[in-house]
This record gives structure tokens, C-alpha cells and sequence, in this order.
């Protein structure tokens, strides 16, 4: 869908080693729940960072990334309950309140579950147009940038994980090469 887009092949490859990290290629992915066999971090005070995540059965939805979606779509989970849990969800891991709430809008506007890839990379596609992310439009439109420098800048623009200098340089330098391969065989291994 990338391609078909019009990105260049090294655009695509940045952006594909990103949504490798956040979301395995999976649209109705749960991050950092259930996959970690855990209920919840505790912080300092002994307060868990991750009130979505517990027994670990977000929301009482399942331990599954199924369960959950079919949740959200069915609106037995809420709008509400969706953008406020925390939960790192879909292609590229969506947790903020505001990015949530955006691509549940979406997945509503178009009719269609929120984890389609159709819904997921077209609300991708929007949000990247936003002014607060015009470093990452920069890099994915322009000509010139290798690889290293798409990814390294979708990640520390876009994703911001944690560590992120230490993090986005180490995603963007192991899999530059790997992914190169892969969309310039078409998307194809």
C-alpha cells in the first residue's frame, strides 16, 4: 500500500522497519500487555505506569488481540475506555489519547474495523501530514535519504520510543539492509 502510495523504495523501507518494531505487521496488535506475561509495571511508589494491563485483562476484553478489537469495533469497549487505556495498538503501536482517538474517527468515518490495514495505513498516512510531524513528512517525501535516515527520523519524529536516540539508531541500522532487500523485491522475501 506504501509503495502504491508513491513513497520511494527507501521511504518504504524506513517506514516498514518502524511499524516492524511497533507492530509487528500486525493491525490488531496489543502492545506491551499480555505478550510480557505481565499485570502491570510497578512504578516507585508502587503504583502500576500501566493501568490497562491488568491480570492481565485489558478492559475484560481477553488476553487477546482479537478479543479486544472485536470490542472496540462492536462498541462494548468504548470510545472512551479505547483512547484512555494505554494500550499500544496496531500497526505502529498508537498509545496516545489524541492519536487513538484519531484512528478510532477514522476507523469509524470509513466504516470498517478498526484494525484494518486499509484503515490503519490510510489514518497513518493523515497523521504523518500533521505540522507536528514535519520531519518525518520531510524524510518519507523527499528524495535522497537513505533508508537509515527515513527510519532513524520516523522513529525519533513519529514513534519516539523509549531510549529513543540509543533505540531509532540501533532499529534503523540493523534492519536497514534487511528491509531494503525486501521492498526491492517487491514487498517480497
Amino acid at each position: 500500500m506504501l509503495l502504491d502510495n508513491g513513497f520511494s523504495n527507501n521511504a518504504v523501507a524506513g517506514m516498514l522497519i518502524n511499524i516492524a518494531s511497533e507492530g509487528a505487521f500486525i493491525t490488531n496488535n496489543m502492545e506491551d500487555c499480555y505478550q510480557d506475561g505481565m499485570t502491570c509495571d510497578l512504578n516507585s511508589d508502587g503504583v502500576c505506569d500501566y493501568g490497562w494491563c491488568v491480570d492481565p485483562v485489558p478492559g475484560g476484553f481477553g488476553a487477546s488481540d482479537s478479543a479486544y478489537t472485536a470490542g472496540v469495533d462492536s462498541g462494548a469497549y468504548t470510545r472512551s475506555q479505547f483512547v484512555n487505556d494505554w494500550v499500544g495498538y496496531g500497526l505502529v503501536g498508537w498509545t496516545a489519547p489524541e492519536r487513538k482517538a484519531g484512528l478510532y474517527d477514522y476507523a469509524k468515518s470509513q466504516n470498517k474495523s478498526i484494525a484494518s490495514v486499509s484503515v490503519q495505513v490510510g489514518y497513518l498516512l493523515e497523521e504523518l501530514q500533521q505540522s507536528a510531524y514535519a520531519v518525518t513528512y520531510k524524510y518519507i517525501t523527499g528524495t535522497g535519504y537513505s533508508v537509515y535516515d527515513v527510519a532513524y527520523n520516523f522513529c525519533t519524529n513519529f514513534e519516539r520510543p523509549y531510549n529513543m536516540i540509543s533505540n531509532c539508531s540501533n532499529r534503523a541500522s540493523s534492519r536497514q539492509a534487511e528491509y531494503s532487500a525486501y521492498v526491492n523485491n517487491g514487498c517480497s522475501y
